[in-house]
């Protein structure tokens, strides 16, 4: 079975625009259980254990920009360099495909409001439709796993799965989707989940290059892992 976990990037909400960052991002990885439970999880623990000496953390892209917690030890140049460099290693060599849906919240004009009522949700929507689409009609199928946000905005989440089981979406009826995706869950930082790490790590290097700041190298290798092959594959709103 594959899992799409999900993490986000940015602030969903409409009626508040960082206009250094008025992008809104939803994305993740696609990951085979079996990789996901044996090689995966074995390397970035490995990488962990490598580069701190200890295991008990989670790799959390806010922690490592403010240097918080064990990241404290960025603080030293050169461990710094060398933390990249392996980190960016770690993602190359591992084995997961990238989905994402990004919301430019600063192109959603006044006149255009109805093209997006609630990013999270239209964005998990579309995560949920694609990700169908990738699982087909055979195999095994696929679950989705959510990184929690705030309960409000957890529980619009969880009513627009269980409407889209319903009613479906686009062009896959809810017995389509029901039949593609075992289940949709949320859960929280702490629980260490090799995805949820993963997709944190993809997230933010997709909304940095949309809002056209400088590409750095984790940019070049999360291209490198989208599912459609290159950039226009992330679905871009509006």
């Amino acid at each position: 079975m594959r899992t799409l976990c999900v993490d986000e990037s940015g602030d969903a909400n409409l009626a508040r625009i960082d206009p250094h960052y008025p992008i809104f991002v939803l994305g993740g990885v696609i990951l085979e259980d079996d990789y996901a439970r044996a090689r995966a999880d074995e390397a970035i623990t490995a990488f962990k254990r490598d580069m701190f000496g200890r295991t008990d953390f989670i790799l959390h892209t806010a922690e490592i920009a403010r240097n918080a917690g064990v990241f404290a030890a960025l603080l030293d140049r050169d461990f710094r360099d060398e933390f990249y460099r392996q980190l960016n290693l770690l993602m190359r060599n591992l084995d997961f495909s990238v989905v994402a849906c990004a919301i430019r919240k600063d192109r959603i004009s006044q006149g255009s409001a109805s093209i997006v009522r609630d990013p999270y949700c239209d964005a998990l929507e579309r995560l949920i439709v694609s990700f169908c689409r990738i699982i087909g009609n055979h195999g095994s199928g696929g679950r989705i796993r959510v990184e929690r946000l705030q309960p409000a905005v957890d529980r619009r989440g969880l009513r627009r799965w269980r409407t889209l089981q319903e009613v479906g979406a686009a062009e896959l009826s809810g017995r389509a989707i029901r039949r593609r995706i075992a289940s949709l869950s949320f859960h929280d930082k702490s629980e260490r989940l090799v995805g949820l790490e993963l997709a944190d790590l993809v997230v933010t290097p997709i909304g940095r290059h949309l809002v056209g700041r400088p590409d750095q190298p984790d940019w070049e290798i999360v291209r490198g892992k989208l599912y459609g092959g290159s950039e226009d594959s992330i679905e871009v709103v509006p």
